[in-house]
């Protein structure tokens, strides 16, 4: 009564069904590292300060996400300065970027952009489809935007104005401050 059999039975098929899937959920697994290291290494290349997008914007700090640039004072290279995104509390942008420098954020504290939540910028500058009456005077309107430029609103290092720090402070206000009156459309 005994009869030979041939071929597969149901234990080895779930067995070469269970090894393919495992290949593959590897093979998946490694493709999306791969990406995500490509991507994280193109966005560490490209960056989100001061970035050339063409040789016409060569020694302009360009704002990319809003196709805008401003050359930097003397003494001030586009290098040197840095930008973030300011969003509200629910993690949306307000159409407003905070701006510093290398040499502020080397201050740490407030003055560093690694605590978003408590990062002092040193200006900002925002922008809006509609004009205000209030900051008429001090607004740029580039292609559907008016752009506005506006002071810190607090100082992010020591509070006293005779300590180094307030002097880098001041000094790198003064230089974005004259630095963001050439805002203009980025070619």
């Amino acid at each position: 009564m005994n009869k030979k059999q041939s071929g597969f039975g149901i234990v080895e098929i779930f067995l070469v069904a269970i090894l393919v899937i495992l290949v593959g959920f590897v093979v998946w697994q490694v493709y999306m590292a791969q990406t995500s290291a490509d991507k994280t290494a193109n966005d560490t290349q490209q960056g989100s300060n001061s970035q050339v997008e063409s040789s016409k914007n060569a020694g302009y700090v360009v704002i990319k996400e809003w196709g805008v640039r401003f050359k930097p004072a003397s003494g001030l290279n586009a290098s040197d300065v840095t930008y973030y995104d300011v969003e509200n509390n629910n993690g949306i942008s307000n159409d407003l970027y905070g701006l510093t420098t290398k040499r502020v954020e080397a201050i740490g504290g407030h003055c560093s952009h690694s605590d978003p939540g408590y990062f002092v910028s040193l200006a900002s500058i925002g922008r809006s489809k509609t004009a205000s009456s209030t900051d008429e005077q001090s607004s740029v309107k580039i292609g559907d935007y008016y752009y506005y430029a506006y002071p810190a609103q607090s100082a992010c290092g020591d509070d006293t104005t005779t300590s180094p720090n307030s002097q880098i402070e001041s000094e790198d206000y003064a230089l974005l401050k004259n630095s963001i009156g050439t805002l203009e459309a980025a070619e």
